[in-house]
C-alpha cells in the first residue's frame, strides 16, 4: 500500500509516494482469494456439467433421428400389436449409440425405448405404404440416464448415484418398400 503526500521545493509542489507499512495489509489477498475461489469453482463446474448435458442431449437426439430413419424404412407390420417392433427399435438405437459418442452409454446403461413405436395413418389404410400416396407416420421416444457430478442437476435425488434422465422424441414418415 502506498501513501501520497505533498512535498514543497521552492515554488513547485511535488507529490511523493511513500510505501506504507506492510503490516496493515498482510494476508488480505489470501482472505479475498479464499472468499472468491469456491464461487469460481462452482461456476466452472456448472459450466462443465451443463456442457456435458447439452452434448449428451444432442447426441441422443441424433441417435433418435438415425433410428427413426431406419424404422421408417422397415417393412414389418405396423399394427400396434407387433410385439417385436419395440425390441427391434431398441436394439437398433443401441447399435447406433455404440458407434456414437453418447456420454455414459454402456452395457449397464443402454439407451431405452420409453414410448412407442406408434404408427399413425394420415391417409390410406395400407401399412407399410405401397407408394408415396399413402402416408403413415412412426413415432417413438428414447431415454438415457447420464451420470452427473453436481447434485442439484440430478433428477433422482442422488439415491444410488447422481443421474439425470434425458429423452428425445422423433416422428418420421414411413417410406414405401423399395
Amino acid at each position: 500500500m502506498f501513501e501520497v503526500y505533498p512535498f514543497v521545493t521552492g515554488s513547485t509542489l511535488t507529490l511523493r509516494i511513500r510505501r506504507a507499512r506492510s503490516r496493515d495489509t498482510r494476508g488480505q489477498a489470501l482472505v479475498e482469494f479464499a472468499l472468491v475461489m469456491p464461487i469460481l469453482v462452482l461456476i466452472m463446474l456448472g459450466v462443465m456439467q451443463f456442457g456435458i448435458l447439452f452434448w449428451t442431449q444432442i447426441t441422443l437426439t441424433q441417435i433418435a433421428r438415425d433410428t427413426g430413419r431406419w424404422v421408417s424404412t422397415q417393412t414389418w407390420s405396423c399394427a400396434p400389436v407387433a410385439a417385436t417392433a419395440g425390441t427391434q427399435v431398441s436394439t437398433q438405437a443401441n447399435l447406433i449409440a455404440q458407434r456414437s459418442t453418447l456420454f455414459g452409454w454402456g452395457a449397464g446403461n443402454p439407451v431405452g425405448l420409453s414410448a412407442g413405436p406408434t404408427y399413425t395413418a394420415v391417409i390410406g389404410v395400407l401399412c407399410p405404404p405401397d407408394d408415396n400416396q399413402e402416408i403413415w407416420n412412426v413415432s417413438f421416444e428414447l431415454s438415457h440416464t447420464v451420470p452427473v457430478f453436481l447434485p442439484f442437476v440430478a433428477t433422482n435425488g442422488c439415491a444410488g448415484g447422481c443421474e439425470r434422465a434425458l429423452t428425445s422424441e422423433v416422428q418420421f414418415r414411413m417410406e414405401p418398400a423399395p
